[in-house]
């Protein structure tokens, strides 16, 4: 199960854009879909995930994001620590 995992889903390179979907229950009908972040850190594969405004709370698996195919926020660009 886990070698099926990973290969379906490749490793993310830190300073990566991706898209983080956000659940049905957790959302009004008016707000978005998702939330772009930038993988800020990697940790016994799980991902540290930055937006402009923070750090999202907790550490996410590869499987619950998709990566960007172009590069929306810059982690340099982030003013807060990480």
């Amino acid at each position: 199960m886990l070698k099926l995992s990973n290969q379906k889903f490749s490793e993310v390179q830190v300073g990566t854009t991706v898209r983080v979907p956000i659940p049905d229950v957790d959302r009004g009908r008016g707000s978005p879909r998702n939330v772009v972040a930038v993988v800020s850190d990697v940790e016994d594969g799980l991902y540290k995930l930055c937006i402009t405004h923070g750090v999202l709370k907790h550490k996410f698996t590869r499987s619950e994001f998709n990566p960007c195919m172009g590069k929306f926020i810059l982690l340099e660009n982030l003013s807060f620590k990480t």
